[in-house]
């Protein structure tokens, strides 16, 4: 709905009724309990709200196709134990500590 700012448009990409794609759009704004498009002539403008949660699911999703990734790793064994290492903590000559690994446990 954000990219086509148009409920039949998203209808025909989505291949569903304009009427589910109001009632979807209905039932978003109620759940965050705030308006998420103004409606006119032209079509739909995103409220400030809107652009917040579209950058949030952006995220969410992101997020989840990276979990599946990984545990895809997981299960084809592309990812194993990691083992800490020890460290010495070394003075600089600028007097900030230098963490070093000396040896993999």
């Amino acid at each position: 709905m954000c990219e086509q700012q148009s409920i039949s448009r998203t209808a025909d990409v989505e291949r569903i009724a304009a009427s589910a794609v109001s009632k979807r759009m209905s039932d978003l704004e109620a759940m965050v309990k705030t308006p998420l498009f103004l409606r006119s002539q032209k079509g739909l403008d995103m409220t400030p709200a809107a652009h917040d949660l579209l950058k949030h699911a952006r995220i969410v999703l992101r997020d989840l196709g990276q979990l599946e990734n990984d545990m895809l790793d997981h299960s084809k064994g592309r990812r194993g134990d990691v083992r800490p290492a020890r460290l010495a903590i070394l003075r600089s000559p600028s007097t900030f500590p230098a963490i070093w690994p000396i040896s993999w446990g």
